[in-house]
């Protein structure tokens, strides 16, 4: 349990899962002890569920304690169900069942301050101020009656939350002090972030802006502390779902200090609110994440991959989930328990002002920052020109804004294509308004960085009035985070130029009929320039990369790599999206073991521009599909289709794209030749669907 308190979650796991599994069979006493710690390790990581499970495994087991032990047990499962219950984040949410809980724990306690320390928490979620006082009041005599510290400091700080929303500012002050004082000298990261995050919103409310913003700070930087140590992204983001308030949090006491200094800050944590699980992993790419595991498990990985191949074939979908999941187990015991897969270097954390400064002058950002609230939620819009100082926009939304968001999102994410129709023209105004368009710098490009609802949108696809689209009047390019350019990268070394297509695979029944000859004249075009550097192949449908003479080792080879062929994308298995070449699907997962050279890498496949959560909910704002392992790897740029691309569009999109970048035109600019020329008198869904992710590069 000390490591669980000091962010070692998965080493917590790990321990109290050994012990539940060793040789001998374990005392009542004993299982009931580790399950009530696991259900503690299970909650902080917020996963609720298993929570309950062992709980539920703990009570039964009650009866075989000693009768002395009973009692103490039964406080201490039934104080965990009304956490569990009254949590509004979890899914066991349940205001009635927390209640029960409560009154069922008072007919057994035998600790007097337990329902009390309960029921000051159930007003505080409720919001209940004054209960929260009286209640948090009672409990803090008890505890400092009995010497107990910890929960005496954090009676403190829920007094201090409640004074706060009643405006008793100076009491709120001295409650918080003294819970800061324990906190940061004994206190676990989330106890000390928690106090630091209730006072800095207290100075804010003050006005103390400056002294409000160091405290948000030193919130932020121990609840990062703390998400580091997950080193699978799946935990991790299972993790951060109810962290996710701190950065809303420090981004409103950022703004707060108003004008250009409060813009800065807000922008500031708006980008590191972005990508964490990226930009950890790009901290760290200079660690080979493989090196040093079991060569069994590595094995059993490969092995699973080809059953996994084997079975795609055939469409049995039921054998295809379950091998897929014992894939996605082993790869993520992989990742638990190989210690490169940590956090040895830490992300950088710059404000807005370095960042900036470190994007090439040619280009202007454009970042995005999504706020809920009662009324439907708020739309942030920083940008800064040349001059680099930035700007802000704030664009209220109504429920009936948001909901025509969520649907044209929803279609975009799903199986959309040319026949769809086209519903993000009526959220131009939302999306870009005239007093943001108005003042983006011509002969700029632009560099979007989306967050939340605004992901995946084809921005560059708004129309700006009469079909004139918005990459007509300039080059667009998407970022996940303005973070990544501060990030260390290898400069690219290579030269040459790798055009793989594969019209035909034993994983999809219909053939692309263009890739042939897109591959063809692509290698012409490349030839006039590069003779001596072009590799381009076809592979048959029992082919593979491999076979070909590119197997995914050689890739670091190529500056620029050009795949067409099927793409698949399983919503609920982002990692298993994959490139069928031949008879070799290239999953997303594979890719992490990958080494590109700063390369472009164009994916001419359907789909495999979609994003999803790596847990089944949207808990923050990873790029989860093709975007995490190919940036890891080392790519720079990536082109890829949101949803079915039109097969004649993509053909002459590609053309154009390449004879241009042959030709010295940086790919930003030269895709945005090519969507306009594609865009004339053709509807959005036929070329909207081609989005440019990546980081900038400069005019040569």
């Amino acid at each position: 349990m000390i490591d669980c308190e000091q962010g070692r979650v998965t080493e917590a796991l790990a321990a109290l899962d050994a012990l539940l599994e060793l040789n001998r069979p374990l005392t009542p006493v004993e299982q009931i002890e580790c399950r009530l710690d696991r259900s503690s390790v299970y909650m902080f990581a917020n996963r609720w569920l298993e929570a309950l499970a062992d709980l539920r495994i703990a009570e039964e087991l009650v009866p075989c304690a000693p009768i002395v032990q009973q009692k103490l047990t039964l406080n201490v499962i039934y104080h965990a169900k009304v956490k569990l219950f009254s949590n509004p984040r979890t899914e066991l949410h349940d205001p009635a069942a927390a209640d029960a809980a409560l009154a069922t724990l008072r007919t057994v306690c035998s600790i007097r301050w337990l329902p009390e320390e309960l029921e000051s928490d159930l007003a505080l979620k409720a919001k209940n101020w004054e209960r929260c006082l009286r209640a948090s009041t009672v409990a803090l005599g008890m505890f400092e009656a009995e010497g107990w510290k910890r929960p005496a400091a954090i009676m403190r700080r829920r007094m201090g939350e409640a004074r706060m929303e009643m405006e008793q500012f100076d009491l709120a002050k001295m409650d918080l002090s003294a819970a800061l004082e324990f906190f940061t000298g004994f206190g676990s990261f989330d106890d000390l972030s928690l106090a630091n995050l209730t006072m800095a919103r207290l100075r804010s409310r003050c006005a103390e802006h400056e002294d409000a913003w160091k405290f948000a700070l030193d919130a932020l930087d121990a609840i990062e502390s703390l998400i580091r140590n997950f080193r699978v992204i799946g935990e991790q983001q299972q993790f951060v779902i109810d962290k996710l308030r701190y950065y809303d949090e420090v981004f409103a006491i950022g703004f707060a200090a108003g004008g250009p200094v409060g813009w800065k800050r807000a922008w500031t944590i708006a980008e590191r609110a972005k990508s964490f699980y990226l930009c950890h992993l790009i901290a760290n790419a200079d660690i080979p994440l493989f090196e040093g595991v079991d060569p069994a498990l590595m094995e059993r990985l490969r092995d699973l991959e080809t059953q996994l191949d084997q079975i795609s074939k055939r469409d049995d979908h039921e054998q295809q989930r379950l091998v897929a999941q014992a894939r996605q187990q082993l790869l993520f015991q992989v990742m638990r328990d190989n210690p490169r897969w940590a956090s040895v270097h830490k992300p950088v954390q710059a404000d807005i002002s370095q960042i900036l400064r470190t994007l090439p002058a040619s280009w202007s950002p454009v970042s995005y920052f999504w706020r809920d609230s009662d009324s439907g939620g708020d739309l942030y819009v920083f940008s800064a020109g040349p001059d680099r100082e930035p700007r802000c926009t704030v664009v209220p939304w109504s429920k009936e804004d948001v909901a025509a968001l969520a649907l044209c999102r929803s279609e975009f994410m799903s199986n959309y294509g040319p026949a769809h129709p086209w519903r993000l023209k009526d959220l131009r105004a939302k999306l870009l308004p005239d007093e943001v368009l108005d003042k983006l710098p011509p002969n700029q490009a632009l560099l979007i960085s989306p967050h939340a609802h605004i992901r995946g949108l084809p921005i560059h696809a708004l129309d700006l009035g009469d079909e004139d689209y918005l990459i007509k009047r300039q080059a667009v390019q998407y970022v996940p985070t303005l973070t990544l350019a501060m990030l260390p990268r290898q400069a690219g070394k290579a030269e040459r130029i790798l055009l793989m297509g594969c019209p035909e695979t034993p994983f999809n029944k219909s053939p692309l009929r263009g890739v042939e000859k897109e591959i063809s004249e692509l290698g012409s075009v490349w030839r006039e320039r590069l003779p001596e550097s072009v590799d381009d192949c076809i592979l048959p449908p029992q082919g593979s990369p491999e076979q070909a003479g590119f197997p995914l080792s050689k890739w670091s080879d190529y500056c620029l790599l050009h795949f067409s062929c099927h793409g698949d994308f399983p919503v609920d298995r982002p990692f298993d999206c994959a490139l069928m070449l031949g008879s070799d699907a290239v999953r997303a997962s594979e890719l992490f073991a990958v080494a590109l050279s700063e390369s472009v890498v164009v994916l001419s496949a359907c789909n495999l521009g979609k994003q999803a959560s790596a847990i089944g909910v949207d808990s923050s704002d990873e790029w989860v599909g093709m975007y995490l392992p190919l940036f890891y790897a080392g790519a720079r740029q990536l082109l890829v289709s949101l949803w079915e691309a039109d097969a004649s569009t993509a053909h002459s999109i590609m053309v154009f794209l390449h004879s241009a970048i042959s030709n010295g035109v940086v790919v930003a600019d030269a895709l945005r030749g090519a969507l306009s020329a594609a865009a004339d008198g053709a509807p959005e869904q036929l070329w909207a669907n081609w989005y440019l992710v990546g980081l900038p590069q400069d005019e040569e």
